[in-house]
């Protein structure tokens, strides 16, 4: 069966074409050959599968998944057992990193959208920098640029990523403190992930007093991914809600909202920053 556009997800300022299979095919020998992929059997077979049953036309669920291949029952449900959810976070994250590093100028990318179970292809070409372009000229997916701040060279394969100040959205200037306070937690937990670097927060926070695009924040921090968020208090209670962004085309690739009962504490900081830490790595995005 030949596989259709709508079948793909492509992203909303991708190119207009779907690349081959023929062509896909062999980005996927790629990626399941690369270093990234060279120990991860599940995720290897896990990538196969779905791109073998996307080119045949046919989408990737949670419970066909597990009984095709991981052995679950018929009644297998993914609202108890969270092992596709899991496994497909892991599979993301591997896509990043290879992405990052090695697929860095591979001709076409292979993704799987965020709470998505069928992967998305596209075209990449290399720009007159000699760093991977979508057709529309914006960066692929998961690029890694220089740092601006480190005199345009980056000597590290790791993905970057820069957290943008949280906006206020409370009613009180003086909850500002407890906001960049918030920032700087989630930057310092990203920081301590070994496998990611983070934009420094004297970079980030030269955006703090407006809003900005997360594509010109990731354009002028030189940064695939951007995580920003907002938050609320209200009597005696905060929410804050944090989203991961790729600023090649602003699409957010992930999103929560996260609630503490303690007003604008230390604690609360640390209990929230914790909480977003924890539901990156589970959705495959701490990368």
């Amino acid at each position: 069966m030949t596989p259709t556009a709508e079948i793909f997800e492509l992203p909303r300022h991708g190119v207009s074409n779907t690349p081959a299979p023929e062509r896909i095919q062999e980005q996927l020998q790629r990626i399941v050959r690369s270093k990234t992929f060279q120990r991860a059997k599940r995720l290897k077979s896990l990538l196969e599968y779905v791109v073998s049953r996307a080119l045949q036309g046919e989408k990737s669920g949670q419970s066909r998944t597990a009984r095709d291949l991981f052995g679950k029952s018929e009644d297998f449900d993914p609202s108890i057992d969270p092992v596709i959810r899991v496994q497909f976070g892991r599979l993301r994250r591997a896509l990043t990193n290879y992405y990052a590093a090695e697929g860095h100028h591979d001709p076409v990318v292979i993704q799987i959208p965020n709470r998505r179970y069928t992967p998305a292809f596209q075209d990449s070409i290399q720009g007159a920098d000699d760093s991977p372009a979508t057709a529309n000229g914006s960066a692929a997916p998961f690029a890694v640029h220089a740092n601006q701040d480190s005199g345009g060279v980056r000597h590290s394969d790791r993905p970057l990523i820069a957290v943008l100040p949280f906006a206020n959205l409370t009613s009180d200037p003086s909850q500002d403190a407890f906001c960049y306070g918030l920032t700087e937690e989630i930057a310092h937990g990203l920081a301590s992930v070994t496998s990611v670097d983070v934009v420094a927060s004297s970079s980030a926070f030269q955006f703090r007093d407006e809003p900005v695009d997360v594509r010109e924040a990731g354009r002028q921090l030189g940064v695939p991914l951007i995580l920003e968020g907002s938050v609320r208090m209200e009597e005696g209670h905060t929410r804050v809600i944090a989203q991961l962004a790729r600023s090649q085309d602003g699409v957010a690739v992930w999103s929560d909202s996260f609630d503490d009962d303690m007003n604008g504490s230390l604690n609360t900081q640390r209990n929230i920053a914790q909480k977003v830490m924890e539901n990156l790595q589970l959705a495959g995005y701490d990368t």
